[in-house]
């Protein structure tokens, strides 16, 4: 990808960092595999461990990644994961439905990725890719969909945006705090 492109990738999430080698080793252990892609660290912990990796989307690939922010950290994804399991994600689809302000401002937001999302498309592939990826919300499913709440938790943690991604950041640190107690395995340096 030419500087220019990365140049405007940042332009567009001014918290994306290049990943130094220690990043990337980090990242590839949190993931599970190496990063695919043009990829920066979007945001970082209080220990200054990647936990939301931007990626880009790829016309190199079969199959375009479903949204371009990862929650890399593992304790915020098994705790993600965990709300999932608890029925989170049916709560916020009746806040949805039952709170006007709340589904503006989630509409509202939800808008403003999508934008950045085709800006992003735009910047790597153009019409090609865009006709590929077809038109996605944030968790990289059809827009207005609540699903995934890594993917809301992760957009949130990068922008400040997303109605679900603060309510569940919201409720994971009031039963766990905002960083784990001891330094994850796949985290250390």
């Amino acid at each position: 990808m030419s500087t220019f492109r990365c140049r405007e990738a940042r332009r567009l999430v001014p918290t994306a960092e290049f990943p130094s080698e220690k990043d990337l080793q980090i990242l590839s252990r949190q993931i599970g595999r190496q990063p695919q892609g043009v990829v920066f660290v979007a945001s970082r912990c209080e220990r200054r461990k990647p936990r939301v990796m931007l990626t880009l989307p790829s016309l190199d690939s079969e199959t375009p990644f479903p949204s371009i922010f990862w929650l890399t950290c593992p304790y915020l994804s098994r705790a993600a994961a965990g709300l999932e399991g608890s029925g989170f994600i049916k709560e916020m689809e009746r806040k949805k439905e039952g709170n006007t302000a709340w589904r503006e401002t989630y509409e509202r937001d939800e808008t403003r990725f999508v934008r950045l999302l085709e800006e992003m498309v735009d910047l790597v592939g153009g019409d090609t890719l865009r006709e590929r990826m077809g038109r996605r919300g944030i968790a990289g499913g059809k827009p207005g969909l609540i699903k995934c709440l890594h993917a809301h938790l992760a957009y949130y943690l990068v922008t400040g945006k997303d109605p679900v991604g603060r309510d569940c950041w919201r409720e994971l640190t009031k039963s766990m705090g905002e960083s784990c107690e001891e330094v994850e395995k796949a985290c250390r340096d």
